[in-house]
């Protein structure tokens, strides 16, 4: 049965934050699609992720909704995983870029792209087997989106989440005072409770893991010869103060799995 089939028919509505992204994934916008661009930083979290996501068989012959693809990195790794994929974002560039980039991979029929708010989900009940998002949900109503994860989720489907977070001071002050930023779109980083509360839609519960306290501070390296060793360093001096209780809510990023 094609991906396709999972979708219903909704009118399409003009979305404010959808037309910031696609002005800022023109090609004029790379400096700030590179200052985004955290990939090389998060090499502790995409073993973790790769974990979860492995789990269970791997995603051979899976239907995964992707939430904003950005880059569209994760989306091609899915796809190379034997994973049918429809993207979904509120932003057509994003979507036409993803769509390309999946092409130039060989893998042009994994994908099936949707403008859509993740709110308020154009897709049947029980469609998919896996939902991701990464770095995403600051600028969706997380209040509707958890009810709308487990609804699109067959029973025994999974919803990973690769999220920052609001609680680390150190990321607050780079968001305050970056050069560039999506602040034009009022994001709402979430808090460990916020996601707790999505987690109470999926009755199988969930579990998460947080990454960065203090090695946060390396960014301001980027792009010298001192970057990796710094990062590492910090992790590595770090890595055990981020599964302590009260200083899980104040790491920058957490893979949280919510199961339906």
């Amino acid at each position: 049965m094609p991906v396709e089939s999972s979708i219903n028919d909704q009118p399409s509505t003009i979305n404010p934050i959808g037309e910031f992204y696609d002005r800022f994934w023109q090609p004029e916008n790379r400096a700030a699609q590179e200052e985004h661009d955290f990939h090389s930083f998060q090499r502790s979290l995409d073993r973790a992720l790769g974990w979860v996501l492995n789990e269970g068989g791997g995603l051979a012959l899976k239907i995964v909704l992707e939430i904003g693809p950005g880059r569209a990195r994760d989306t091609e790794a899915f796809a190379r995983g034997g994973a049918r994929i429809i993207a979904l974002d509120v932003s057509a560039k994003s979507l036409e870029l993803a769509r390309e980039r999946l092409s130039r991979a060989g893998f042009a029929d994994r994908i099936f792209c949707v403008v859509g708010d993740a709110a308020r989900m154009p897709f049947r009940e029980r469609a998919f087997d896996l939902t991701f998002s990464r770095f995403v949900i600051a600028q969706i109503d997380t209040e509707a989106l958890g009810p709308e994860l487990a609804r699109v989720l067959r029973p025994g489907g999974r919803a990973v989440l690769v999220e920052p977070l609001s609680g680390n001071p150190l990321v607050r002050l780079y968001r305050r005072f970056a050069p560039t930023g999506c602040r034009e779109t009022a994001p709402r980083y979430v808090s460990l409770g916020a996601v707790r509360g999505m987690a109470a839609s999926f009755p199988r519960g969930w579990r998460h893991r947080e990454f960065y306290l203090v090695s946060v501070i390396a960014l301001a390296l980027r792009g010298t010869p001192l970057f990796r060793p710094v990062s590492w360093l910090l992790q590595l001096v770090e890595s055990p103060f981020t599964t302590w209780g009260p200083l899980r809510g104040l790491c920058w990023v957490l893979v949280a799995e919510l199961r339906r």
